[in-house]
């Protein structure tokens, strides 16, 4: 009788180790986590070939997203928003001003992918606001950043608007303070007084306006309207939303800004940055988003120094790698997460290498921030979890807080 239940629980982890299932409405959602189905009653209340997986929560059971949905590629597009990014390094560079030039390559790439987005029937409405809003964003980094306690202040009132904008006008609005929230703490990594916070903010808007201007001019040629319909947005009007995450990325945030403060390391920023972008309404979804970003962060850091290692292209030969990036990173951005990271990652590498950083280094920076980051955001993720948890079990729900949200 043993031997025969054993054999049968031995089968029924081999079929379900060969297909994993996934949730319809997970499936459905860009970047969602895939959990398993829970185990046979006969595997959980029994001893198992698999005691380490019987214990682990299922909300944190997720798998590695291999798929690629060409469906979402963005090739017509895609050129028009990389052009502008090598127009700006190339403009810097023949001028003999480097860091002005990487300053507003970073606006342009930045605001290229809000010609992806539709926050109003106004299409460029998107573009604008983002070009506004990092610029300005990128301002008040580099002045508050002088002051610790100024700086956690305006970071915690950014990441409460993430969550606010959000939950009010959709994921599309989100994206847009996300951005200039992304703005704000990679300006933070270079403190200086307000006239170079001035002329940070305008290199970038400067950036930012080229890809306007080009977008504008692609939309004009192919005769596609300025204004469509009204996009559709799914507000998050639960009373989970109204407090909980404006909590979490204010904690988020402060977390990683205060870890990347004591890291000896010229990159830091980045640690903040990937924290908030990683932060996803469950723990699963943010794991999955993790290992993604992380697993693409290290092709992308493997490809950058590669290239460069391998072909030593001169100033002008980079500046095409670079526009010949940009244009993948915009082509793939919905088609896989781990191929845009790993070519947004090789992008912005070879961006930062024009200063004079060597690019291995960049990359090792690169894939330790989102390690990281990555990190801060599920720890908050999971103690706001437990916490939830705790609240519903003392108010006689009995049920698990994170069985409620897979």
């Amino acid at each position: 009788m043993f031997r025969t239940r054993q054999a049968r629980d031995y089968k029924m982890v081999a079929r379900a180790g060969r297909r994993i299932p996934s949730y319809p409405e997970a499936s459905s959602t860009p970047f969602a986590c895939r959990p398993l189905r829970p185990l046979p009653g006969s595997l959980a209340g029994s001893a198992t070939p698999l005691p380490l997986l019987r214990r682990l929560p299922a909300s944190i059971i997720v798998r590695f997203d291999a798929t690629f949905d060409w469906r979402q590629y963005q090739g017509r597009t895609a050129p028009a928003t990389a052009l502008p990014v090598g127009l700006c390094l190339a403009a810097g560079l023949f001028s003999g001003h480097a860091l002005e030039a990487t300053l507003a390559a970073g606006g342009a790439i930045q605001v290229g992918f809000a010609a992806y987005k539709r926050v109003t029937r106004w299409r460029e409405a998107a573009l604008l606001l983002t070009a506004f809003g990092v610029a300005l964003s990128a301002a008040i980094g580099t002045v508050a950043a002088r002051l610790p306690a100024l700086l956690l202040a305006v970071a915690i009132i950014w990441s409460v608007a993430i969550a606010l904008v959000g939950r009010r006008y959709g994921d599309q609005a989100r994206w847009v303070v996300l951005q200039c929230a992304i703005a704000l703490v990679v300006a933070s990594g270079f403190p200086s007084d307000w006239r170079f916070a001035l002329q940070r903010g305008a290199l970038v808007f400067v950036g930012g306006a080229v890809q306007v201007a080009a977008v504008t001019l692609l939309w004009w040629w192919r005769g596609e309207p300025l204004f469509g319909d009204r996009p559709s947005s799914d507000p998050d009007a639960s009373a989970r939303a109204a407090w909980i995450e404006p909590a979490r990325m204010a904690l988020v945030s402060v977390g990683a800004l205060s870890l990347s403060t004591a890291l000896p390391m010229h990159n830091a920023y980045w640690v903040p940055m990937v924290a908030l972008l990683v932060m996803r309404p469950t723990v699963a979804a943010a794991l999955q988003t993790s290992l993604e970003r992380t697993v693409g962060t290290l092709l992308g850091a493997g490809l950058a120094t590669a290239l460069v290692a391998l072909t030593r292209p001169g100033p002008l030969a980079l500046v095409a790698v670079i526009v010949g990036l940009a244009w993948l990173t915009y082509a793939l951005q919905s088609v896989n997460f781990t191929a845009f990271m790993a070519s947004l990652t090789a992008l912005i590498a070879l961006v930062i290498s024009l200063n004079g950083f060597p690019e291995a280094v960049v990359a090792l920076h690169r894939v330790t921030a989102t390690v990281l980051g990555a990190l801060i955001a599920l720890l908050v993720g999971e103690l706001f979890e437990l916490v939830l948890t705790g609240v519903t079990r003392l108010r006689g729900g009995g049920t698990d807080a994170r069985a409620d949200r897979t």
